[in-house]
């Protein structure tokens, strides 16, 4: 009975509350979503790092191994900092990681070219 009179009295009012809790349900639903498309909307547009660079987020580093909107995924290398080996493992990161982390990056293509190539390129 009462609930029939609450309808009957407030109905424009409990109309309003209710598509605001719709609206409330919505956005938490879809929070993460719309970070993971922020996210890479920002890899894109500042082109950050192309596949075989290498980088560290949150102390997760390694070299990029495929991109996609929503995920950018690393072959991991490790242990510690001064090691350069694959650990066998490849990591899928949210592309959300890159609106909150800080990250490191080092191009690969250009650090491990051999001196004695570039000069002998430049030679001719």
């Amino acid at each position: 009975m009462v609930a029939v009179g609450l309808v009957l009295i407030w109905p424009e009012q409990l109309r309003t509350l209710a598509l605001f809790l719709v609206a409330v349900a919505i956005v938490l639903a879809t929070k993460e979503l719309i970070r993971y498309l922020t996210g890479g909307f920002l890899k894109m547009a500042a082109r950050s790092f192309p596949i075989g660079d290498r980088v560290e987020v949150n102390n997760l580093r390694g070299d990029v191994i495929n991109q996609t909107m929503l995920t950018t995924t690393i072959m991991e290398i490790g242990p510690g900092q001064l090691t350069h080996q694959y650990t066998g493992r490849s990591i899928a990161l949210p592309s959300s990681i890159f609106l909150s982390a800080a990250g490191d990056q080092r191009d690969l293509h250009r650090r491990l070219r051999p001196a004695h190539v570039q000069g002998a390129a430049g030679r001719r």
